[in-house]
């Protein structure tokens, strides 16, 4: 019988058949797979088995701690990096947060600075003056305020204003003339005179203050109405008295002159024919509508006569 043994393995070999023998289930002998022999163990041998057992489940136990330090090394490792992300998730809440209630501050601050100058504003003097547009409207009776537009082509003052102010005021601009196609309501009164002057007045009454304007006549010349581009899209109209604002490759704007209410309202449904029928919506003076290219137009009856057009390309 041969024998091969050490502390890191056993191993023998049959006398019979020379296969490797194999512990039995009893652990008192060795046995041969292949032709059955059986070779007791004497009581040396089996010593030496124990040994190499307990060395075996010693190391194996050493195996196993190191895998589970490694192991909670890794879970450690884990939840520092999980820590770490929920430390700078509340640092980033803890940023948004604050910009949040900075911008708050900021834009209560920016308000409050708004307001008090206009507090200023309201109750500082301001002169009326003595040319210009300012000589088309009756003076407000208020002797503070500001004057924010002062040119050839438009004006513009703000007045603090009691309750009755705003009715009193619009009743001093009728008597001054302006009653051509007026459109009144509780907090706003618009309305033009003989000469085509537009008077704007509007009554804030959350700030106690009331909003005059003035706006000069359009010029109008003659015009020639577009045969290409944007503008062609639409019917000429009726009148060719007018101005036109802007005509580029995505939009055409222009004002024509000598439109009544009428005339508005069958530039209108002739435009609706020429194929502006899409989405439309018609008033007695507002229309809009898009064709089947997706250009979309507004018309509006300004007053006095006069109609705006605006015409935009399709949206990409």
């Amino acid at each position: 019988m041969a024998e091969k043994s050490s502390d890191a393995d056993f191993h023998m070999d049959c006398v019979k058949c020379n296969g490797a023998m194999e512990l039995s289930d009893d652990g008192l002998a060795l046995e041969c797979p292949y032709c059955g022999n059986r070779e007791p163990l004497d009581a040396a041998t089996l010593e030496r088995l124990r040994a190499i057992d307990e060395k075996e489940l010693a190391a194996e136990k050493e195996r196993t701690r190191a895998e589970l330090k490694k192991q909670q090394a890794e879970w450690e490792r884990k939840d520092e990096a999980k820590r770490k992300r929920r430390r700078v998730l509340r640092i980033l809440a803890c940023i948004f947060f604050f910009l949040i209630l900075l911008s708050a501050a900021c834009s209560a601050i920016e308000d409050a600075l708004y307001e008090r100058e206009q507090v200023q504003k309201l109750n500082s003097s301001y002169d009326w003056p003595t040319s210009g547009l300012a000589q088309k409207i009756p003076q407000p009776k208020s002797t503070t305020g500001y004057i924010s537009l002062n040119y050839s082509d438009s004006f513009d003052i703000e007045v603090p204003a009691d309750e009755g102010d705003y009715d009193e005021y619009l009743e001093e601009c009728r008597k001054w003339g302006f009653t051509v196609d007026p459109v009144s309501g509780r907090t706003s009164y618009k309305a033009y005179n003989s000469e085509g002057y537009r008077l704007s007045v509007y009554n804030w009454s959350a700030s106690g203050t009331l909003d005059i304007s003035i706006d000069a006549p359009l010029e109008m010349s003659d015009i020639v109405w577009p045969s290409n581009g944007m503008g062609a899209l639409l019917p000429v109209p009726p009148s060719l008295k007018g101005m036109i604002e802007s005509e580029y490759v995505s939009g055409f704007q222009a004002y024509v002159g000598g439109m009544s209410p009428e005339a508005f309202s069958v530039y209108a449904d002739a435009c609706i024919a020429a194929g502006f029928n899409v989405d439309y919506r018609k008033r007695n003076d507002y229309f809009y509508g898009e064709n089947a290219d997706g250009a979309h137009l507004n018309l509006e009856y300004e007053g006095f006569n006069t109609m705006s057009i605006h015409l935009y390309a399709p949206e990409k």
